[in-house]
């Protein structure tokens, strides 16, 4: 399979928006895949909370901010990085 670099897709992206052209269909994008390390103590943790249903709003935050810096290490961008960093910020704020 194809599939453009997380960069291509970025500039590819730009190009389409960024004229005075409207929103145009960025072709190519990458299918992207996450990889989960199922023997890691964060993974084993927050699937415990899953399976003892004890799923808080702090412990979906984690989920997603774990989702989110996968996704900015492999060189993409995450979708609302408003959110991201006020995820960041309660959590550092719960760990105080």
């Amino acid at each position: 399979d194809w599939a453009q670099s997380a960069n291509m897709e970025r500039i590819n992206r730009a190009q389409a928006f960024g004229g005075n052209q409207g929103q145009q269909l960025v072709v190519g994008a990458a299918q992207k895949d996450l990889e989960i390390n199922a023997g890691h103590p964060t993974i084993k943790e927050l699937l415990k909370r899953v399976n003892d249903e004890t799923v808080d709003d702090n412990t979906k935050a984690l989920a997603q901010v774990l989702f989110d810096a996968a996704v900015i290490n492999s060189g993409y961008s995450v979708e609302d990085p408003t959110q991201f960093v006020s995820r960041v910020e309660a959590l550092v704020k719960s760990g105080l």
